[in-house]
């Protein structure tokens, strides 16, 4: 019976920490959208968007295979796991460079589509 309460507990303080960071980032969204124009917020929440969509295709959670592994703690591990990381980020930023006239010519931002010299 031990281990149920302890599976409960856990349970509750994992469900507790996304339940905060849910809550930090609608927040912050709050007041970014306080700070900026309609248009700029629409800006950055597509691109939150977008950005959200990328990495929910790339998400191999490293950081939870370097705690559960045996050999975790060993530098030659955490080692593999940055550099997986860091090759990860770059894919990341590639894709969204790529997808980013794309996604202003799908949104209809005028403005944006075109905008890096490097598209014309």
């Amino acid at each position: 019976m031990a281990k149920l309460t302890d599976i409960l507990k856990g349970g509750l303080l994992v469900s507790g920490a996304k339940i905060g960071g849910s809550l930090a980032s609608f927040g912050r969204n709050i007041i970014v959208a306080r700070l900026v124009s309609v248009e700029d917020f629409g800006v950055a929440a597509l691109f939150a968007l977008t950005m959200s969509f990328i990495e929910l295709g790339s998400n191999f959670a490293v950081t939870t295979v370097i705690v559960q592994d045996r050999e975790g703690n060993k530098r030659r591990m955490q080692a593999t796991a940055h550099s997986f990381q860091f090759v990860r980020g770059l894919i990341c930023g590639i894709a969204l460079f790529v997808a980013a006239p794309y996604v202003a010519a799908f949104s209809g931002f005028r403005r944006w589509r075109g905008h890096s010299s490097c598209w014309r």
